[in-house]
Parts: structure tokens; C-alpha cells; sequence
């Protein structure tokens, strides 16, 4: 409260604690803000006191020199005596820099003396009910705030956070005025008046802080997690989000260029995210317009549930793909990159409270090469993944190395310090750029396949919602067991049995539409026999794939249906399919070997390139 009472003339001091107790008791104070304000006076006033000190060098050397302090985004012209001036100068800019972005991203907690903390701390004890939604959600800010800051031990100085520009320093009347209620005498102009010192609690964190750490204490920080090519930041973001998926945060997941090799139909997007609550891939590199719209349309179906979603994060592969004006089909997917880029918008603007956010990835970041939309993520929290210099890895044939390129790129859109031998964590080959460090990236030890899985999402389900096979994928998913009187299942049909019929296609399939209001019946003894003869699959195989085939071939009304294997991958069930890497083709080759194995078990009948599936 000092640094407010300062800038209010002595006559009227009496008459602001009033004010201030008053609004206490009626719940309209808005402490965040005005604690906030008081923070950002320290902090200018530092500046000048920094800028001063400088000054006072030069009236003891009588050496004047006129010079610019480099990274100002105006000029910000000083009389500093040689090199001792000038770098005084400039570290008090700096450090106004860091702490403007620390108030900026609502990081300014440690900026606050202990005995704002505990002034702050009773304050929001004594407050009644917040009159107003926000109000509820300053107050939510602060306690946040005390939580983190009260759990360390206070130190001796400021540490120093970045900031890309210089603010106004705050007038008495900017200071908004709105508390909560304190007994008359709790806060008056004596006790708010005590010396404060200054604190250094981020300084103590940082001692064990790696790039993990950071989003595991910060999980709704929207971020953008820059990376070259192999440097490894989906594998780090896999891990990170399978961190927090149990601890039962909903993790959705979107990646528009989602590559399959052809020659194995492998594809690591499918390990990386088993443990999302939903997940929709496409890769619009080789997809069709309309291919791409189907695409579209389940990302957005994805997105408002996840917008719906307390406690839920959406992770976005290659954002910067997906916003390219050079993109393959850009007035398809803008209706998805628009929500996306309001979403990113209302999250970094005061989100906190939601427990929502967005991690967005990609390999560049080209302001010019990017839509508007695209152009958002410079909003978020920066988590810049990189080979140390002089650091390399083999990867293949190829050696991954510091990119000069992508962190240039990086450095127009944020503020970032290059690292080098003396900033860089000693002995790391990966590391981590966040909280205005470069940091270890966090990962020794941890191993994707061997963390914890969520619970089943569709277990906590309230109401059935159609899915298609992109879309769902169940966190506990597994590879089926063999019963120990079984013969393995053969690689040909196994992965269809596994993966390719995980989920009914959407409802405009070519081979007949699904019936989302009507229940699915058991399967049907017929079928359930005939697999069991095949004596190739488990029961939950058997099970899936009756189930699917009668939603996805006909309606309960229908005798048979007749169709070929290229018939079959035309449909929006096998564009599905093809596009999640379940096909290395869009004819229907890798399914052959499939339906020739239900024909041997008497589940189709065959007639040349037809196969007839018979629901009697």
C-alpha cells in the first residue's frame, strides 16, 4: 500500500484507506488490479532510480556521452559516464523490460514485498461475497498468486523478467480501487505504510527448472512450442500432456498433417496421442478437397467439445502449416484456424480461471508466410524447443543441429536471448527456451510408453455423440491379448481388426447411413459363430467389428449389402481409414487380405471383386 499512499497528497491519505475499506466490505474491490498497479509504480520507479544511479556517474568522472540504449522500442537517451553509466543504463532498462512482462503475463507475484503478500493475503480473508463475475476472478488471480508465492522463501533482490515494451508509469487516480471487507482498524495507513523488501521467490524455483516443469506448474498457459524438425517437441509434448491426462485433465488433440509412411503404414502421431480424449488427423498433403472437409468438419466438432470442456487442453500440430497462406485448401480450413485464433485470443487475454488452454506446435514461425489467424499464437507463452549449440544427434542419415534459421524466426516474433555456452544448461544436448531461460528440456529418465494412462473418456461420458475413427481414441486402449489356445493373429488382419474398425464412420458413408438415435444391438449370434470359427481374434475384436459393420453396410431393415473393396475405401469410413494410416492406399489392396479372411470364416460371401455381408 505504500507505493500508493506516496502518490496520493498527505490531506487525502485518510480519505483513500476509507475508500479502500469500504469497497472491502461491499466486495467491489478488485484486488488483482490494484495490487497490480502498485507493482508496476515499484517497478518504474526502480527504472528511474536505475537511470539516475547512471546519471550520478557522470558527475563524478565529468565524462559525458549521448547514446541510445539498444532494444528500446523508442529511443531512450541517456548522459552516462563510460562504460560503468552505460551499463548501468542499460541493465535498469532490461530489468524494466523483464518485470513489465512478468505484470504483462500475470507472473508479477514475486515482484510483491512479504508484506504485501501478507496484506493481500488478509484482505481477500476479510472480503464477503465478490459483487461482480469480475471481481470473482481478480480474486481467483490472487489466490493463485499467494499460493505460488507464499510456499518459498523471500531473498534479497529482484529477479528480472522480459518485457517487449516500456509502460506508462501509473498516475494515483489509475490505481483502481476495489477490495473486500476489513474490520475497521485491519488495514489502516500504518500498517500499509511499513518498509517493503523487495522479494525473489521465482529466483529459488528456478534452481531445479526445466521445460517440463514449467508447463506441469502452468498447465493453462496457452503456449507456442517452436521446434526444428526431430528436435524432439512432439515427443516432449506427448509426455508432458500424458502428464496431466492423469491427472485428469482432458487432452484434444488436432494435427491437418499427420504423416503415415507408405511403406510400413506406421505413423507416431497415433503413440504420441493414445492418451487424448479425442484426436483428429488428416494429412493435407495427400487428401482430396473433399477428403480435407471431412477433416475439417470433425476438428471443429472436436474443438467446440473441447471448448465445452472444463479442465481441457487443445493441442495443434503444425500451426503454422494450418495457417499458411500457401496452404493446400485455405477457405476450408479457415473456419477451424478462425476459432482456434479467438479462442488463443480470449485464453491469453485474462483466461486463467477457465482451466482451459492451447498448445500450438510447428517447425517455423514466418509472420509474412502466415494468415491472420496464424498470427495469434505471438499471444502465447513462448516454450522454444532446441539442440544446444554445439550440441548434435544423428537422426537417420541426417545430423540434427542448433537451427540459426528457426531461431532467428523465432526472435522477430518474441522476445528470446540466444544461448550460449555461458546461458545454456551445462552437459544438455536438448533444451528448453521458457520463463526468460534457457532451461533442460526435463525429460531424462522418462520414458511416453511407460506413464500412466487417463481413465477411460467414454466412461465419463453423459451422452452418447457420434465419432468416427480419427476422432476417438480411447486413452486405455490396448493390443489385444491371445488367449493362450490361440493362434497369433496374422499381421494382415490384425491391424484391421485393431485399428482400422475402431469407430463407425460419419453419417454421409456411401454404403449407408449411421442411426446415432437408435441403440445398438449385441451381435448377432451368426456372426459372433462365424468369427469364433475363424478362431483368429478375441471376443472384443469380434464385438467391435459386428458392431461397426452393421452401422457402417446397412440398416437394421436391410437383408444384405453388396460392395466391392475399392467401394469400401471410397466411403467416408475408408477415407478415415486411409488418412489415419490404417491403408498405404486409397484402392482397397490393404483391406483385401481382411475381407478374404471373412469370407473363410462365412462372414461374406465372395463373387470375384464383390463381397456380400448377409444380416439375417
Amino acid at each position: 500500500m505504500q507505493s500508493y499512499l506516496e502518490r496520493i497528497p498527505e490531506g487525502q491519505q485518510s480519505q483513500a484507506i476509507e475508500t479502500i475499506n469500504t469497497q472491502i466490505k461491499d466486495g467491489t474491490l478488485d484486488v488483482s488490479r490494484f495490487y497490480r498497479a502498485q507493482v508496476r509504480n515499484q517497478v518504474n520507479d526502480r527504472f528511474r532510480n536505475g537511470i539516475l544511479t547512471a546519471l550520478g556517474g557522470t558527475a563524478l568522472s565529468g565524462v559525458v556521452t549521448l547514446v541510445a540504449i539498444p532494444g528500446a522500442p523508442v529511443v531512450l537517451l541517456a548522459i552516462v559516464s563510460g562504460t560503468a553509466g552505460y551499463f548501468l543504463a542499460s541493465k535498469a532498462y532490461k530489468q524494466k523490460k523483464k518485470a513489465n512482462r512478468a505484470i504483462k503475463d500475470g507472473q508479477w507475484g514475486y515482484l510483491l514485498t512479504d508484506d504485501q503478500l501478507y496484506e493481500m493475503e488478509s484482505v481477500i480473508k476479510d472480503m464477503p461475497k465478490p459483487a461482480t463475475p469480475q471481481i470473482e476472478e481478480s480474486i481467483y488471480l490472487v489466490r493463485k498468486i499467494l499460493q505460488e508465492e507464499l510456499e518459498l522463501e523471500p531473498k534479497e533482490d529482484v529477479i528480472d523478467v522480459e518485457s517487449s515494451e516500456i509502460e506508462a508509469v501509473d498516475q494515483p487516480n489509475d490505481a483502481p480501487v476495489s477490495l473486500a471487507q476489513a474490520e475497521p482498524g485491519t488495514h489502516d495507513a500504518q500498517r500499509m505504510a511499513q518498509d517493503q523488501i523487495p522479494r525473489s521467490a521465482a529466483r529459488e524455483r528456478a534452481a531445479n527448472l526445466t521445460a517440463l516443469r514449467v508447463i506441469l506448474d502452468s498447465p493453462f498457459d496457452s503456449y507456442f512450442i517452436p521446434g526444428a524438425q526431430r528436435t524432439g517437441k512432439s515427443y516432449f509434448v506427448a509426455i508432458a500432456t500424458r502428464l496431466l491426462a492423469a491427472q485428469g485433465i482432458k487432452i484434444f488433440h488436432i494435427n491437418l498433417l499427420s504423416y503415415t509412411k507408405p511403406e510400413t503404414g506406421t505413423n507416431e502421431d497415433i503413440e504420441y496421442t493414445r492418451h487424448c480424449y479425442k484426436s483428429v488427423k488428416a494429412d493435407f498433403f495427400t487428401i482430396n478437397q473433399r477428403e480435407a472437409k471431412v477433416a475439417v468438419d470433425e476438428a471443429l466438432a472436436l474443438f467446440n467439445e473441447w471448448q465445452s470442456t472444463e479442465r481441457a487442453i487443445l493441442w495443434v500440430d503444425e500451426w503454422p502449416e494450418m495457417t499458411s497462406k500457401g496452404n493446400k485448401y485455405p477457405a476450408v480450413v479457415l473456419p477451424l484456424n478462425r476459432a482456434i485464433a479467438n479462442a488463443i485470443s480470449t485464453l491469453t487475454s485474462g483466461g486463467v480461471k477457465r482451466e482451459q488452454s492451447i498448445y500450438c506446435l510447428g517447425p517455423k514461425i514466418v509472420a509474412g508466410e502466415m494468415t491472420d489467424e496464424g498470427r495469434y499464437v505471438k499471444a502465447c507463452k513462448l516454450l522454444y524447443l532446441s539442440i544446444a549449440p554445439g550440441k548434435s544427434t544423428a537422426w537417420g542419415k541426417s545430423t540434427v543441429t542448433f537451427d540459426e534459421q528457426l531461431f532467428d524466426q523465432v526472435s522477430r516474433n518474441f522476445e528470446i536471448t540466444k544461448p550460449t555456452v555461458s546461458n545454456s544448461p551445462v552437459g544438455e544436448l536438448r533444451i528448453g527456451y521458457a520463463e526468460d531461460s534457457w532451461l533442460p528440456v526435463g525429460l531424462d529418465g522418462i520414458i511416453l510408453s511407460e506413464l500412466p494412462m487417463p481413465s477411460d473418456p467414454e466412461e465419463e461420458k453423459t451422452e452418447a455423440v457420434p465419432v468416427t475413427a480419427s476422432t476417438l481414441r480411447s486413452p486405455v486402449e490396448e493390443k489385444p491379448q491371445q488367449d493362450a489356445d490361440k493362434t497369433p493373429i496374422a499381421e494382415t488382419a490384425t491391424d484391421e481388426l485393431d485399428s482400422l474398425f475402431e469407430a463407425p464412420a460419419d453419417a454421409e458413408s456411401e454404403l449407408g447411413a449411421l442411426f446415432d438415435d437408435e441403440p445398438v444391438r449385441p451381435p448377432m449370434p451368426e456372426m459372433e459363430a462365424a468369427l469364433e470359427r475363424w478362431g483368429q481374434a478375441t471376443k472384443e475384436q469380434h464385438q467391435m467389428l459386428v458392431r461397426l459393420l452393421e452401422q457402417l453396410m446397412g440398416t437394421y431393415g436391410t437383408d444384405h449389402v453388396t460392395f466391392t473393396a475399392a467401394k469400401l475405401m471410397s466411403s467416408a469410413w475408408g477415407v478415415d481409414g486411409h488418412r489415419n494410416g490404417y491403408f498405404a492406399d486409397k484402392k482397397g489392396e490393404r483391406a483385401e487380405p481382411f475381407l478374404k479372411a471373412l469370407v473363410k470364416a462365412e462372414f461374406l460371401d465372395q463373387d470375384g471383386s464383390k463381397y456380400t455381408v448377409t444380416f439375417k
